[in-house]
């Protein structure tokens, strides 16, 4: 269960008082299901009647990184298309808790099929191929997260991280760094500000990945999704940064002294 103590934690000070964003990090594990969902409703409506502007970070569903991860080294395996088989199953399973068409991930699953039928009839994934299948576990978690939300009346807009987490150009790096545990840039972005600011709802974003300079999809590395939490927090200056886990309790973090 999403942790439900302290759901309101109180006035935390860092080095932007006056910013009203707040980052709101979801694991994998606390949007798995409808009572997550439903409980990240209400932490979204708390903050926006306290006069702040949640900013919807997310990991993959629990158990789609593995799977994806696992179909990424047996690529050559028959049994790659039952992992597959897997992964949409749980996502439509979610689907139909959450009361939704299926058919808003049918653009997602045909990628994602066409993805793991090229490679395995090849028997290789190239190091951009794998950064594309993993990130397609956040990426389909966001199209049910947006979905729902906007169901239930928060009125949401799915904002792809790769267009504002930009992977540092560390030339000196191995290509599997590059594409697979990627740092990214967290200056200060005024225009994603903006964006925030203008939009009458709020956005929902992707956890665990960025682009490169040639607007190649990268992964920030396993368990990258926090630190995309961090960087977006960074980037926007945000008054906070919450990082929800079905633990009990959280963690409350300044972004500009991680």
């Amino acid at each position: 269960m999403l942790a439900q103590q302290n759901i309101w934690p109180g006035k935390v000070e860092t080095g932007f008082p006056d910013s009203t964003i707040t980052v709101l990090k979801f694991g994998g594990t606390s949007v798995k299901d409808r009572e997550s969902w439903e409980k990240i409703k209400e932490i979204i409506i708390l903050r926006q009647k306290h006069g702040l502007k949640p900013f919807i970070v997310h990991s993959a569903i629990s158990g789609v990184s593995n799977l994806l991860s696992n179909i990424s080294k047996n690529i050559d395996h028959k049994s790659v298309f039952e992992k597959q088989d897997q992964i949409i199953d749980i996502h439509k399973k979610l689907c139909v808790e959450l009361d939704l068409d299926v058919s808003i991930l049918d653009k997602e699953f045909s990628r994602l099929k066409n993805l793991i039928k090229s490679c395995h009839l090849i028997k290789a994934i190239s190091i951009e191929q794998e950064a594309i299948l993993m990130a397609s576990g956040e990426l389909m978690a966001s199209v049910i997260g947006g979905a729902y939300l906007n169901s239930v009346a928060i009125n949401t807009k799915i904002l792809d991280a790769r267009s504002h987490l930009k992977a540092l150009n560390e030339s000196n790096s191995k290509l599997e760094n590059l594409f697979l545990s990627a740092r990214a840039d967290d200056q200060f972005d005024q225009a994603l500000v903006n964006k925030i600011m203008d939009n009458q709802g709020i956005f929902i974003t992707q956890g665990f990945i960025a682009s490169n300079n040639n607007n190649e999809t990268v992964l920030l590395g396993r368990g990258g999704s926090d630190t995309s939490g961090a960087y977006f927090a960074s980037k926007t200056n945000a008054l906070r940064l919450e990082i929800w886990t079905d633990v009990r309790g959280f963690f409350d973090i300044d972004p500009k002294i991680i």
